[in-house]
C-alpha cells in the first residue's frame, strides 16, 4: 500500500470561520477606536503596577504592535466596500444585504 508524502489539499480548503453577522464592517471601524482606548488603558496600568523593565518593555511592545496591526485592519474595513470582500485578520466579516446594494456588489 503506498501513502502520499504530502497530502494533496485544495486551495481553498482553509476552515471557514467568520465573525457573527451583527459585527458589520461600519460597526466594526466604531468597535476598534473603542478596543484601542480599552489597550491603552492596559498599557498605563502595566506602566503603573509592574516594576521589572524587561517584562514592561515586552508587554508595552505587544500592546503597541496590536494596535498598530489593528488600526490597520480599520482602515482596510473601510476599503472593503469597494471589493465587498471584508475580513478582520483574515476572518470574514458578513456583508449585509442592505451594504450588498449600498456599495453595489453582485451577490
Amino acid at each position: 500500500m503506498a501513502f502520499p508524502i504530502a497530502p494533496v489539499v485544495a486551495a481553498h480548503s482553509m476552515l471557514a470561520v467568520s465573525l457573527p453577522s451583527f459585527l458589520t464592517p461600519d460597526r466594526l471601524r466604531w468597535i476598534i477606536p473603542l478596543v484601542t482606548l480599552a489597550m491603552l488603558f492596559a498599557a498605563f496600568w502595566v506602566v503603573r503596577f509592574i516594576t521589572k523593565l524587561a517584562i514592561k518593555a515586552s508587554i508595552l511592545g505587544v500592546i503597541a504592535l496590536f494596535l498598530f496591526t489593528l488600526w490597520i485592519q480599520r482602515s482596510d474595513l473601510g476599503d472593503c466596500a469597494k471589493t465587498c470582500e471584508c475580513s478582520l485578520y483574515g476572518i470574514e466579516v458578513d456583508i449585509t444585504q442592505d451594504q450588498y446594494v449600498e456599495y453595489g456588489c453582485n451577490r
